[in-house]
């Protein structure tokens, strides 16, 4: 052990912002009673205490030292600390023209005091601005900003002097903005026309001036003109203000004014139209219409914008729209001969025959309908058949019943008139549809049977391979695949004079389900992975199931087994038409092997044990590190292992089936226990702390010399007079190992007293309470201490009592005291020392 001789001594500022000129010092001292401070501006100060306060006059830097010395070994130590004063002012002035809004107003901080650079969000700079209105920057100088909104902003300016002590000032600022707009009323004209322009801008301070532009290259500077627009167009118009203090806001509203030339013009609903209709007409006119006069040239006439009118007479008519606008400006249009009317044909018909007692029944149609001029057709036959837009038509019925049969004839304008014939035409003869499936399976039973069935006596169905049925429905069953075509023959009851064969397609489908398993493999050891390739005949889908519940939808499916036994694997195929057919195997999946270990075990370093696994026909043992050279047969199920370190084993064992499995095991080898021990030295009357205590021993044993606090734990106290050998034999955990270890004490004899200078009782825990002190002490005989008028206010006989400045439970004034001290050492000499302190508060 080595002793350095002190004083140390080490001295920090305490920065109070709230006083610049104040200083705070921190002091730092060891093995001196007190020290010397002097502040740079010609002061100082000697001081025990460990803070200290100096005011200065005035800003700048001063060099601040503090010199510590040790009376009893003659060493000095020093410090200096460099301090700057100073006093941050922040403030700033303001330039603009207004100011207005969306304008540069300038801000100049250059008359604040003691800025200096700082930090703000990671970058280094002296000006930090807030505008008032979301903004902010951080500037070296002066700065520029832009208001986009008229109102009233708080300015912020901080700043900070080189010891990080803020200043804020905040001004505000008024900015001012115009909103410049006008509206526009027609006065009177119809060209030349006047309108009335009125101001309707907003604004803080009075307007005092108006700059317009009509778009027509006249302009005013009147508040609210009058213009009178000389020229029909649509003008564009613009208002520039500016207020007292300058600040300018401008209008343009495109197309403001619209000087309109009157346009008639109107539309039909239908020009080409029949007597009797309702005609809507409609107004087309490109103006502010006011009035509306309709003549619609048969001697009626309107008012209405959009008005409806029917004509009672066939013929071409002219018609007039007359308006008026906004302006009172008058224009008329006349299209003539704009509307044709038309009166509707007289609809008749014959045919060259009207009865069939079978079909199909070729019928000739002929239109005898009377026309004002020409004409079209429509005929409707009623078998929901194609109609007609022949004058002459023929038809072909080829359906028994009774139809109604309809012309209907259209003059060229669209002018109808219909005629209908019920049940004009008659036809007899048998009829029947076969309602069959498109497809089906093989094998399957089929459903024959008949709908909208007329006029049937007997049938013969002939399902296509070679049988037949006399049943109205019938089931039957194919056993060939493909498409086959089956007939149905009908026969009247009418002397059978007219029998008719019906004819329809069926496809028979041929589904099989097959598979095998890739590379034949059905059986094996857990997890067993099976895959299955399939081979099944005219299918589309697919459901693969296994008795243990997996399943799957894929075309060539595997599974995993997890556990082991017999498992069936069925596939289910179809077709698109709801065919299914059904494979099934089995395949069989082994258990692991069970094995048995000898356990986790412990050996002594040293030693060797022996290891054990049971449940297969062949066993392989290894260790962590892939080495076997600390096994002895280890292609057995009981080899030997002998490690130096802790283990772990893992044995692979294989089973008549060759299903693999593993198992491990921990051999945990047991060391020779170590403990750290040190040779100390100290001073005689000092006590040495030992701990050595760990988890892989189990007792402890130290020889007893009188001079230790227990002699079987870990962590005893040794107290020696003089230089002492301490000897200690301990055991591990598992009883294997008894090793014994020394450590030598030195001790110092040496022989002081000595009490501080100075102690200050101020409750903060420091420096609170002053004690007798020195090397050897054995005994405190007595330790007195006594006020300037030589009462004794202290004593103690209890070297770890000391004064706390109080006497009667009264905490006495700071003053210098003096004191006596009386002690007795190992070597049973005493020590006397007499001397003053200092109370300090």
């Amino acid at each position: 052990m080595v002793y350095i001789k002190g004083p140390v001594l080490d001295l920090t500022r305490i920065t109070d912002c709230d006083s610049p000129y104040d200083a705070e010092f921190a002091i730092q001292l060891k093995n001196a009673e007190s020290y010397t401070c002097v502040f740079g501006d010609g002061d100082s100060i000697v001081s025990s205490s460990e803070t200290i306060h100096h005011v200065y006059n005035e800003k700048g830097l001063f060099p601040v030292r503090a010199y510590a010395n040790n009376t009893e070994n003659g060493c000095s130590y020093s410090k200096q600390y460099n301090i700057i004063i100073a006093a941050p002012e922040a403030a700033f002035d303001t330039t603009a023209y207004g100011p207005c809004s969306n304008t540069d107003i300038y801000f100049d901080p250059s008359k604040s005091i003691d800025a200096n650079d700082f930090e703000h969000n990671q970058k280094m700079n002296k000006y930090l601005w807030d505008f008032g209105d979301g903004t902010s920057e951080f500037t070296s100088s002066q700065i520029s900003h832009q208001y986009k909104n008229s109102g009233k902003y708080n300015v912020q300016l901080v700043i900070s002097d080189i010891n990080q002590c803020r200043d804020t000032i905040t001004k505000e600022v008024e900015i001012y903005k115009p909103t410049s707009n006008f509206s526009s009323d027609y006065l009177e004209g119809c060209i030349p026309v006047k309108f009335k322009f009125t101001d309707l801008t907003t604004h803080e301070l009075p307007i005092n001036k108006w700059e317009w532009n009509f778009g027509d290259a006249q302009s005013s500077e009147l508040q609210n003109p009058i213009h009178e627009y000389q020229n029909f167009g649509d003008y564009k118009v613009s208002l520039s203000v500016t207020n007292e203090r300058g600040c300018r806001s401008t209008i343009s509203l495109n197309n403001a004014i619209s000087v309109a030339n009157p346009d008639a013009n109107f539309e039909v609903s239908d020009a080409a139209s029949c007597i009797n209709d309702t005609l809507k007409f409609y107004d087309t006119s490109l103006s502010n219409v006011n009035e509306f006069t309709w003549d619609f040239g048969d001697g009626n006439t309107s008012s209405l914008r959009n008005p409806e009118h029917s004509y009672q007479a066939p013929g071409n008519y002219d018609v007039t729209l007359t308006i008026i606008d906004d302006h009172g400006c008058t224009q008329e249009e006349s299209k003539l001969a704009f509307v044709n009317i038309e009166e509707p044909p007289t609809a008749a018909f014959t045919s060259d025959q009207q009865e069939s007692n079978c079909y199909p029944f070729p019928v000739l149609f002929t239109d005898e309908s009377v026309y004002s001029d020409s004409g079209f057709q429509k005929w409707i036959f009623g078998d929901n058949q194609t109609g007609s837009s022949l004058k002459t038509p023929q038809h072909i019925y080829s359906k028994p019943g009774n139809y109604d049969v309809s012309l209907i004839a259209y003059s060229n304008n669209g002018c109808s008139d219909t005629i209908k014939k019920a049940d004009f035409i008659k036809v007899g003869g048998p009829y029947a549809e076969i309602e069959l499936a498109d497809t089906a399976c093989i094998h399957n039973n089929i459903s024959f049977s008949l709908k909208n069935a007329q006029n049937i006596s007997t049938i013969v169905w002939d399902f296509g391979d070679g049988n037949s049925s006399t049943d109205f429905t019938a089931t039957h069953k194919y056993k060939q695949k493909g498409k086959i075509y089956p007939n149905l023959i009908l026969k009247t009851n009418s002397n059978f004079s007219c029998n008719k064969i019906v004819s329809d397609s069926i496809y028979i489908n041929m589904l099989a389900a097959r598979f095998n398993f890739v590379d034949d493999i059905k059986k094996g050891c857990i997890p067993l992975n099976i895959a299955m390739n399939n081979t099944s005949e005219y299918a589309s889908g697919y459901v693969w199931q296994t008795e243990n519940g997996m399943s799957s939808t894929d075309n060539n499916a595997s599974f995993t087994f997890a556990s082991d036994g017999d498992f069936k694997v069925k596939l289910i195929a179809s077709d698109n038409f709801g065919c299914k057919d059904t494979a099934t195997s089995t395949i069989t999946a082994f258990p692991l092997p069970t094995i048995t270990t000898s356990g986790d075990t412990y050996i002594c370093r040293g030693d060797n044990t022996a290891l054990l696994a049971t449940g297969g026909m062949m066993y392989q043992w290894n260790n962590q590190w892939n080495n076997d050279s600390t096994l002895v047969d280890s292609d057995t199920d009981n080899p030997i292992a002998a490690p130096s370190q802790d283990t772990h084993y893992t044995v692979t064992v294989t089973d008549t089936n060759n299903c693999i499995n593993n198992a491990s095991l921990k051999l945990t080898v047991q060391q020779v226990p170590t403990v750290d021990l040190v040779d100390t030295t100290i001073i005689i009357g000092e006590t040495v702390k030992l701990n050595i205590a760990k988890d892989d021993i189990e007792t402890y044993s130290w020889l007893d010399n009188g001079t230790i606090s227990c002699t079987s734990c870990p962590d005893p106290t040794l107290f020696p007079l003089e230089t002492t050998n301490y000897l200690i034999s301990i055991t591990d955990t598992s009883n294997c190992f008894n090793p014994e270890y020394q450590t030598t004490i030195n001790v110092i004899k040496k022989y002081s007293v000595d009490v501080p200078t100075a102690f200050t009782p101020n409750g903060d825990n420091l420096n609170d309470i002053i004690h007798v002190r020195g090397w050897g002490i054995k005994e405190l005989i007595y330790f007195r201490v006594f006020n300037r008028l030589g009462q004794m206010i202290f004593e103690s006989t209890d070297i770890n009592k000391g004064w706390n400045g109080d006497f009667k439970g009264k905490p006495q004034d700071s003053d210098t005291y003096n004191y006596v001290v009386k002690v007795a050492t190992y070597e049973d000499k005493t020590l006397e020392k007499k001397g003053s302190l200092k109370l300090i508060r």
